[in-house]
């Protein structure tokens, strides 16, 4: 009797402690997810080999379930980050491959997220009418009323930066005016210093420094609102020399130094090397040569330690 009481309440207790089956199971999407973040994260803080790996993980594991939305995410993710190791073909084709199967989902958002990262390859690579070709192909995308996504942003930002490099800046002017019209109204700040950045690049195009000055600001203060260190260091090296375009060199020496301490936290060893490049002439400018030679032995021991196996 007992020994029948006893394998009733084994049974009832396996019952009860057993989990409800599951109807879905996102074990390898949330994994996957995981990785693109924590890939976003070193890519961030330009930690590019690291960013890769990740970004590799994610797209394995998207593609083992699946997964469309996934697969093209990782494939932009390791396109762009293709291109920051210098690696520029490797870049072009997984983004081509991303947009091959963004066109078979036939769903906008991902057509356009992909000629977006296509067009960023191009315009890096100094293809800029590659880039505008691209973008009027797909124009059609683009809505003419709200409401409007990430997309439609970086959309008119690539288009006014390829206007710009084909010196056409009042049609880049209007195209980045767009970009950030949408942006302030998702709230989307990262962006909105990049459109900065842009605009300061056309002013300085068009010869209005002070204005060129005041968006290279706006862009330094977006990109501090986001804690974005490359972005800081870049604006820092622009603002340097729009400065001294205005014959302010005390001031962009210190633009220029405080750009430096911004890539050597990063280990961004191409921005150490320019801005250590601009400290270097502008200490010449200055009439100060030793400092200048400082510089200048600060950055052959750069590319000396670069250059090494």
């Amino acid at each position: 009797m007992r020994n029948w009481i006893l394998m009733v309440f084994v049974l009832l207790g396996a019952c009860s402690s057993a989990p409800p089956p599951k109807e879905e199971v996102f074990d390898k999407r949330n994994l996957a997810t995981q990785y693109m973040e924590f890939g976003n994260r070193y890519y961030q803080d330009t930690d590019y080999q690291q960013a890769l790996q990740l970004y590799l993980l994610a797209k394995n594991y998207f593609s083992s379930v699946d997964d469309t939305e996934g697969i093209i995410g990782a494939y932009n993710a390791l396109g762009k980050t293709y291109l920051q190791l210098g690696m520029s073909a490797e870049a072009e084709a997984h983004v081509v491959f991303a947009l091959n199967i963004a066109k078979s989902s036939r769903k906008d958002q991902f057509i356009l997220q992909t000629v977006n990262h296509l067009a960023g390859i191009y315009l890096q690579g100094e293809t800029a009418s590659k880039a505008h070709s691209l973008l009027e192909e797909y124009r059609s995308l683009i809505p003419q009323t709200p409401p409007w996504t990430i997309e439609h942003s970086v959309y008119y930002h690539n288009l006014g930066a390829a206007l710009q490099a084909l010196k056409r800046s009042q049609e880049a002017e209007q195209a980045v005016s767009q970009a950030v019209a949408i942006n302030l109204e998702l709230k989307n700040y990262g962006e909105l210093a990049s459109n900065y950045y842009l605009f300061a690049l056309i002013r300085q195009s068009q010869g209005n420094l002070s204005q060129a000055i005041n968006d290279a600001e706006a862009a330094l203060k977006y990109d501090k609102q986001m804690e974005n260190s490359i972005g800081i260091a870049q604006d820092l090296l622009l603002l340097g020399f729009l400065k001294e375009k205005i014959g302010n060199q005390t001031e962009a020496f210190d633009l220029y130094s405080r750009s430096f301490l911004v890539y050597r936290a990063l280990n961004h060893r191409s921005g150490m090397e320019r801005s250590l490049k601009r400290l270097e002439e502008a200490a010449e400018k200055s009439g100060r040569p030793l400092d200048a030679k400082l510089y200048r032995e600060a950055r052959e021991a750069l590319e000396t330690t670069k250059t090494k196996p």
